[in-house]
């Protein structure tokens, strides 16, 4: 199966939802099995999606109920009388099943949330593959052809060196800092990949929606590994400036807003410390 960072989200949000075919699905557990780091991906995505269906089932439920019960006082069914005659039975009834639904929450196993740190090693292989073939066009510098090849050898100090100047010419090369963040980040450097994807997150103009919110999500990823809560809440200040982001995988947006009600928990999970470059 080729995998590329457009489309794995897509695979992994049809995997969990079963909507591949038989062969894509041995192809893509063939994969998972092959790549730890994608398996690992697809488990956390897998949780996030289960806790959110178990809270919307619950929800849905406790409407349910109080639309029958809306409905039944508003078409006056039943006779006053009968009413009156049943009442204390129907009053026993609901009194058994508040007990029973109070029991069920307060007795059910609590499901704890493990946040999987985010596999950077994965998203540079990811990333290496999708450039592949990026030095071969004929309006891109020789400079920005030097930087991938050497992003393809894994050379990534001698990346790291070179882009830097090489953005300063060229600010808004998405794919330049896009690298330059990722490989930062893999070495625990958040606040200096922050830098670079930030200039793409918080652009008011120049780059598309989705380039925004891509960029936004690494940037929540970091401050997650960071445990950085005040600049996560700032984060989520831009995340409703650009409507949600309704533009990502569903998956991604689950994940980004299960962070947002359960901040404090996800925070509590992490592992890491601090690290600035």
């Amino acid at each position: 199966m080729n995998l590329s960072e457009e489309n794995t989200h897509d695979y992994i949000d049809a995997y969990i939802a079963q909507e591949l075919n038989p062969e894509e699905q041995s192809a893509f557990e063939q994969e998972m099995a092959a790549n730890p780091a994608l398996a690992e991906r697809v488990a956390f995505y897998r949780r996030v999606f289960q806790q959110a269906r178990r809270k919307e089932r619950e929800e849905r439920g406790k409407r349910i109920l109080a639309e029958i019960f809306e409905e039944e006082e508003e078409k006056d069914i039943v006779p006053q009388p009968i009413i009156r005659k049943w009442m204390p039975q129907l009053l026993a009834a609901a009194s058994v099943v508040l007990i029973c639904v109070i029991g069920y929450f307060l007795l059910r196993p609590r499901a704890s949330f493990e946040y999987s740190p985010t596999p950077w090693a994965q998203l540079v292989e990811e990333e290496q593959k999708s450039t592949a073939t990026a030095g071969s066009m004929e309006d891109v510098k020789s400079q920005r052809e030097r930087i991938i090849a050497l992003f393809q050898q894994d050379a990534s100090e001698e990346v790291l060196r070179l882009s830097g100047p090489f953005l300063d010419s060229l600010p808004d090369d998405i794919q330049i800092r896009r690298i330059r963040g990722l490989l930062h980040a893999q070495k625990g450097a958040f606040v200096a990949a922050r830098n670079d994807w930030n200039h793409i997150w918080l652009n008011e103009n120049g780059y598309l929606q989705r380039q925004k919110c891509e960029a936004g999500t690494l940037v929540l990823w970091s401050l997650i590994e960071e445990k950085n809560q005040e600049e996560i809440e700032k984060f989520f200040q831009r995340w409703d400036q650009l409507e949600g982001c309704p533009n990502l995988p569903e998956n991604t947006r689950e994940t980004a807003l299960y962070v947002r009600s359960n901040l404090s928990d996800v925070i509590s999970t992490t592992s890491g410390k601090k690290e600035d470059d």
